[in-house]
């Protein structure tokens, strides 16, 4: 946990966009860490659905194209003449912070992986198990197409209200990703296209197992949008 916070910081510290949170501090008070960051107001994207449901495409529209605008820069982010290749690892509802004028925010980089930078060796899998790309799940190499997948899942959950497979346990629904494009089945994306025939055929595109099917990057999802 704490070498986590102090990577959160330190990749924090170096992105500064409107659609990421920022952060202003690392510091250390009686022996425990903190990370001073921007305070927004709103709500967190997940308390949003929990509070109303699906939300209207328009709204889907919005947040996706801030979420898309702030995952480039941040896929795209140079660090004293290197690029950083950073991979946010984590994008879930409640890791989109919504402030009051409606901008969408990516917060947590706890997860991130940078491998521009130096860093210790990780063990073993790490994420939100029902917000997985295939690859992550895999134990693969990961690429910004990684996060787009996680974000398609996002977009889903906003146009449905909830999240992807939430009839099984989290654990279950991971199991379920590597496989997508068999596991989501006809009727469920018939029920998808009478909310929106337009977000669909995004969300048709982020949701494709092979990470080469998907956008080729978070700048031409925006795009596209």
């Amino acid at each position: 946990m704490r070498r986590d916070l102090i990577k959160e910081a330190k990749i924090g510290a170096m992105l500064h966009h409107p659609n990421v949170v920022e952060t202003y501090e690392l510091g250390e008070a009686q022996g425990r860490l903190f990370i001073a960051m921007e305070l927004l107001e709103g709500p967190n994207l997940r308390k949003l659905i929990q509070t109303g449901g699906a939300l209207p495409a328009r709204v889907c529209l919005d947040i996706l194209m801030g979420i898309a605008q702030g995952l480039h820069y941040a896929h795209t982010r140079a660090y004293e003449g290197s690029k950083l290749h950073l991979i946010h690892r984590d994008i879930k509802p409640s890791n989109i912070l919504i402030a009051m004028d409606g901008t969408p925010k990516i917060a947590d980089f706890g997860l991130a992986k940078a491998t521009g930078m130096t860093e210790h060796t990780e063990v073993g899998i790490r994420g939100t198990p029902a917000y997985m790309s295939p690859e992550q799940v895999l134990g693969e190499p990961l690429t910004p197409a990684s996060d787009l997948f996680s974000l398609g899942l996002v977009l889903y959950e906003m146009l449905t209200g909830e999240r992807i497979f939430s009839q099984l346990p989290p654990l279950v629904a991971m199991l379920k990703m590597p496989e997508i494009d068999s596991n989501i089945t006809s009727k469920m994306w018939k029920e998808l296209e009478e909310k929106s025939l337009e977000l669909t055929q995004v969300l048709r595109r982020l949701l494709r197992s092979n990470p080469s099917d998907r956008f080729s990057s978070a700048h031409e999802l925006h795009r596209y949008l």
